[in-house]
């Protein structure tokens, strides 16, 4: 019987490349996906996909698949998007921005700057263990009269700069300021989590653009906080526009997840008209851990979706095929593959 059926399909396969229907070509899929939950391999690579093409765009055409095994983080999909029964043995890193959520500080009180925090883990995973780590930065607004800026300051009239407490590497090949020099990071790669301070570089302050005064770095690490009554770390010429833009990285800092602790800092640099110095004092940032999100619905940019029990194929938003297993417990569900990462679209239906 499996054999009569399966020249059946074959018989008919010879139809579609000859224009076919929607019927035929889903015979075509469901041989491939009959042979890919069986273990033969003989069918499974059809190709499918060529004549196909247009049909299964709109359709969503995939065969429909009874797993008998469970996947913790869902199944695999192949080339052509069809689920199989193989288990993927570990989730992506989420993803920033639309996996959670990381508060932004505002940029309402400050006259040249907006403070800008990104994350450099993901939703605080893949990092130093229980540790997120952030960059912090300043963009100076459009409309202000700034050419550079040149300098990080604590003063002892109250503006101080306030450092909470931070993972600092074991092995310091990473630097108190300019941050880490790349050649380490291979060797090192906790390297990429020091903290630090800098002005517009990141790779190690390798040409010594960058210095410091008044900092005792030493007392700086993950049980004790640094506050900067009288001293900094300023640009050595202090007419070089170190930064092509308008984004400033002042920083990078790891703190302990959850802690939401806040830094502050002044900045300094040149005005562009008349060249005298422009400030920026008190400036806040407040180091919130980015809080998962719980998606009840869809995005709109998922490609694939792992409801906690099944992983489904999507396509502006709407589910289409899905595997077919029974789960007694169901894990926590998210996307898993974006088509597009770099923006979060609104939700769509199940």
């Amino acid at each position: 019987m499996m054999k009569l059926c399966i020249f059946t399909i074959l018989s008919n396969l010879l139809d579609v490349v000859n224009g076919g229907d929607l019927r035929q070509c889903n015979d075509c899929l469901t041989l491939r996906g009959m042979s890919a939950s069986s273990g033969e391999s003989a069918f499974a690579n059809i190709d499918c996909s060529v004549p196909c093409s247009n049909v299964g765009d709109i359709y969503n055409i995939c065969p429909s698949l009874s797993c008998g095994n469970y996947c913790q983080y869902g199944h695999m999909v192949d080339v052509s998007g069809c689920q199989l029964c193989q288990c993927i043995q570990s989730l992506p890193p989420p993803i920033t921005g639309i996996d959670c959520i990381l508060e932004q500080p505002s940029c309402s009180g400050y006259q040249y700057i907006c403070p800008k925090i990104t994350e450099v883990t993901n939703c605080n995973q893949g990092g130093i263990d229980g540790y997120t780590t952030f960059r912090i930065s300043v963009v100076i607004k459009p409309s202000a009269d700034v050419t550079n800026l040149y300098a990080l300051y604590g003063d002892e009239y109250g503006n101080n700069i306030f450092l909470p407490r931070a993972y600092q590497t074991s092995i310091n090949y990473g630097s108190n300021i300019g941050g880490v020099n790349p050649f380490f990071l291979e060797s090192y790669p906790n390297v990429m989590y020091d903290s630090w301070l800098t002005i517009g570089i990141s790779n190690g302050n390798l040409n010594n653009k960058l210095s410091s005064i008044g900092i005792d770095f030493n007392k700086w690490d993950e049980n004790h906080d640094l506050d900067i009554t009288n001293g900094g770390v300023f640009v050595m010429d202090p007419e070089e526009t170190i930064v092509q833009g308008r984004e400033y990285l002042i920083g990078q800092i790891t703190v302990v997840e959850n802690s939401n602790p806040s830094m502050i800092v002044n900045v300094q640099g040149k005005t562009k008209h008349s060249g005298n110095t422009w400030n920026e004092n008190g400036i806040v940032f407040d180091l919130i851990s980015p809080q998962n999100i719980n998606h009840d619905n869809v995005p709109i940019n998922c490609d694939i979706w792992y409801d906690g029990c099944n992983t489904c194929m999507v396509n502006n938003g709407i589910i289409g095929s899905c595997s077919h297993i029974i789960c007694i417990t169901e894990d926590i569900n998210r996307c898993l593959s974006y088509v597009s990462p770099l923006t979060k679209g609104s939700a769509g239906g199940h």
